[in-house]
Formats: structure tokens, C-alpha cells, sequence
């Protein structure tokens, strides 16, 4: 029981120590884009320059911050504009509504708000998906499209019947299924009497 309490203790402090140094930094402005189903997505605005680029992050329920060292440095040179895709952490949103052209729908939305006639999108890792189906979908919209780590142009997950690939679910599964996982699994089941346990 103390060992709990001290490891609630730490992650409170961490995180008020975080809150407290984000509201100390004035360099950045934060806003929600409402989606046309009802969701809050996460945008973050950078530099103050006219050129605007589109950073769209990778690994389907990451978020935008792994990004920001990309952009250090380069505050006055560029506006760079970041978000949250649906389902990752400032952009919450119910498993029904992650579908791959929802994605896609929200950058043109983000686009739109923005007012911008045509975009500059840089997109990592599972982002060059959402960027190369935007492209094809909109080539009217987009002025350079980057992509840094990109995945086949190509993927199953296309068609819309799901975010996730089969590649993905395979990955999941096989992660579930460790020995380390399955230990933390029946000791929290043990000990809250539950058989809900999730990680991830």
C-alpha cells in the first residue's frame, strides 16, 4: 500500500511540475477544431512566421509532442501548426470513430479552418498514410507533402473498414500475449478483482 501511494505521489508531482512549466511557456498557441462528428481535436501553433506547415504525426494514438525537436530552432522561419489525430492523447475520441478517412478528413477540416489554399504537410510514420491519401484525395489542397519514415503507399486499412491494420492487430496481439504483460495482467486482476484489465 505504500508503495502505491508513493507511486501516486510521483506521477502527481510530475504532472503538476509539467502543467506548471506549460503555462510558463507563451510561445505557442493551443485551440480544439470541432469535427463534423462532434469531437475536440488538439491543435498547436508554433512560430510566427507566414509560411505554414502541417506537421501530422505517426503511430495512430501517439501525439504530436515527439515532433517538436523536428521544428526547434525554426520558430521564425515558419508557422508550424501540430495536432493530436483522433483517439490520441489530447484528441480522445470512442473506437467507433477511428476510421483511416476520418483521419484524413480531419486534416482537410484542419486545412479549411486554417484558411489555407493549398498546404504544406510534413507527416511521420503512420502519418505519411493519412498524407498520401490526402493527396490523392485532394491535390488541389496540398503545395509540398514531406514524408519522414514512410510507410507503403499501399495498406489495407484503405478502404475504411478500419484504422488499424492486420499488421497492426497481428503486432497488438503479439505484444498482449508477453510473458510480462500476462504476469501484470493476473497480479491487477488479483488485486482489484476485475477481469477489465487493458495496457495500452
Amino acid at each position: 500500500m505504500l508503495k502505491i501511494f508513493h507511486l501516486i505521489s510521483v506521477i502527481l508531482f510530475t504532472v503538476i511540475l509539467s502543467f506548471n512549466s506549460v503555462a510558463q511557456d507563451k510561445s505557442y498557441e493551443e485551440w480544439y477544431l470541432k469535427t463534423k462528428d462532434s469531437l475536440d481535436i488538439y491543435v498547436r501553433e508554433i512560430g510566427t512566421a507566414k509560411d505554414t506547415v502541417i506537421i501530422v504525426h505517426g503511430g495512430f494514438g501517439a501525439n504530436h509532442d515527439y515532433m517538436l525537436d523536428a521544428i526547434k530552432g525554426l520558430e521564425t522561419q515558419y508557422h508550424f501548426v501540430l495536432y493530436d489525430q483522433r483517439g490520441s492523447t489530447l484528441s480522445p475520441a470512442p473506437i467507433e470513430k477511428l476510421t483511416f478517412p476520418k483521419n484524413v478528413e480531419d486534416l482537410y477540416l484542419l486545412i479549411s479552418e486554417l484558411k489555407l489554399k493549398k498546404a504544406k504537410i510534413i507527416c511521420h510514420s503512420m502519418g505519411t498514410l493519412v498524407g498520401m491519401e490526402f493527396l490523392k484525395l485532394h491535390p488541389e489542397k496540398v503545395s509540398s507533402l514531406i514524408l519522414v519514415g514512410a510507410l507503403p503507399a499501399k495498406a489495407d486499412t484503405i478502404d475504411g473498414s478500419s484504422i488499424f491494420s492486420k499488421r497492426y492487430e497481428i503486432q497488438v496481439d503479439s505484444l498482449m500475449n508477453r510473458k510480462e504483460v500476462k504476469d501484470l495482467k493476473v497480479y491487477y486482476e488479483s488485486r482489484n478483482g476485475s477481469d477489465s484489465f487493458q495496457v495500452g
